[in-house]
């Protein structure tokens, strides 16, 4: 229970901070705002690499809600305890009650960027979608033409670009997957299918994008993603 905390206190901090991540880089121009601030992209590739591999780990382990049934059962207990017993208590109650709720959700780290983004001012909408469009398609290249070998940066490209697909298509109106869209996503998901280890990333696409099942949704992305 200690260490699910230090992660749900984690996302709570996330969800103040991401706000601020997109407003400095999703600026009126784009390219200047990314430009501008390039070890702080690189922080936004940081962050959904670590969103996309915490919610693949909480998925394999569906035993956490157990966990925290179990936790409040061990809870009512304590309430007739000694006050020593009940000092060590790391998560009380109520917290345990939105705790739970939390980690309920099959991917949720990725659900407080998704909130937190779409809770984002209203009239920024088009720069935000020109922005993390911008990240994508940058991210896209250098996997096109990679200057190294490093697979940590090609593996926060890819996890960066992913990422992006998924809020944009959420912020977008029709979504990222039409023939119209400011991604090049057929060239991403060509990507995604043909670099290995990428299925938590694919699934990501399937089960938390918006639009994909869509009529406007290109024929060869449905197959690509079926």
């Amino acid at each position: 229970m200690a260490k699910l905390y230090e992660f749900y206190k984690f996302a709570l901090e996330l969800e103040k901070v991401w706000p601020q991540i997109l407003d400095t880089l999703c600026t009126d121009n784009a390219i200047n705002g990314v430009q501008t601030h390039l070890a702080l992209a690189k922080q936004l590739s940081e962050i959904f690499d670590f969103v996309f591999h915490f919610d693949e780990a909480k998925m394999v382990n569906p035993a956490i809600q157990n966990d925290f049934s179990y936790y409040r059962r061990v809870l009512s207990r304590v309430k007739h305890s000694t006050k020593e017993d009940k000092s060590k208590i790391v998560v009380d109650e109520e917290l345990a009650n939105k705790m739970s709720f939390f980690f309920a959700y099959p991917t949720p780290m990725m659900k407080v960027l998704i909130d937190a983004t779409m809770e984002f001012d209203k009239n920024a909408k088009v720069r935000l979608i020109d922005g993390l469009s911008l990240v994508c398609n940058l991210c896209l290249k250098f996997l096109e033409n990679p200057t190294s070998d490093n697979e940590k940066a090609h593996m926060l490209a890819l996890c960066a670009m992913t990422g992006c697909i998924i809020l944009v298509d959420h912020l977008h109106d029709i979504g990222a997957f039409h023939k119209k869209s400011p991604i090049r996503i057929r060239n991403c998901i060509h990507k995604l299918k043909n670099t290995p280890s990428t299925d938590f990333l694919l699934n990501s696409l399937r089960f938390t994008t918006l639009h994909l099942n869509d009529e406007s949704t290109m024929a060869s992305i449905t197959k690509l993603l079926s």
